[in-house]
């Protein structure tokens, strides 16, 4: 499957997140597909408490895909929903009120502390275009969700807000960081 504009096998990183010790099954599913907000969402039947998993399986996966592939959340289930043949229930996964949880940066402080001006700016033009406040500096535009449709947004915010931001330097340089040193070498 196409995700933002990436090709996606779904069984490939479902996969990769069962070989993980504390998971029992995985199911990954597209949620808001070509919205604003489109992502994968794993789902995950494990036997361990949740709290600190979705760090652990996003290193997991981040250590074998590339970051396109990454799951954005992560959802907990004692077992997986099953459809009347035996197969996993993606539809029932999809329409799933159960909370995904977006993993947190272990040292998150560190990343989220913008060192110059237009790190600032331009972290606060993502956090408000994504609407997380959970963004770091080195968090990868495609791995988190973005879409082409944010990246026009967060362009002409950058834009609007007198940063020489375009979509070219922006899909060349993926992170707030990255971004930011960009722009400051071509001024």
């Amino acid at each position: 499957m196409k995700v933002r504009g990436h090709r996606v096998e779904l069984g490939e990183l479902e996969h990769v997140l069962r070989r993980h010790p504390d998971v029992r099954d995985a199911c990954v599913v597209l949620v808001d597909p070509r919205g604003r907000r489109e992502q994968l969402v794993a789902h995950i039947a494990t036997d361990r408490e949740a709290e600190g998993l979705p760090e652990l399986l996003a290193k997991h996966v981040a250590e074998v895909l590339p970051s396109y592939m990454c799951p954005g959340a992560y959802a907990f289930h004692d077992r997986l929903p099953l459809t009347l043949s035996g197969k996993i229930d993606r539809e029932a996964l999809v329409l799933s009120r159960t909370a995904a949880v977006e993993p947190t940066h272990t040292d998150a402080l560190a990343e989220r502390d913008a060192t110059t001006q237009t790190e600032a700016l331009l972290a606060e033009i993502w956090r408000k275009n994504f609407e997380s406040q959970d963004i770091s500096l080195d968090d990868d535009f495609s791995a988190i969700g973005g879409t082409s449709i944010l990246a026009i947004s967060i362009v002409a915010d950058a834009q609007d807000r007198g940063l020489p931001l375009t979509l070219t330097l922006h899909y060349q340089n993926p992170t707030v960081r990255r971004a930011a040193a960009a722009m400051a070498s071509e001024v």
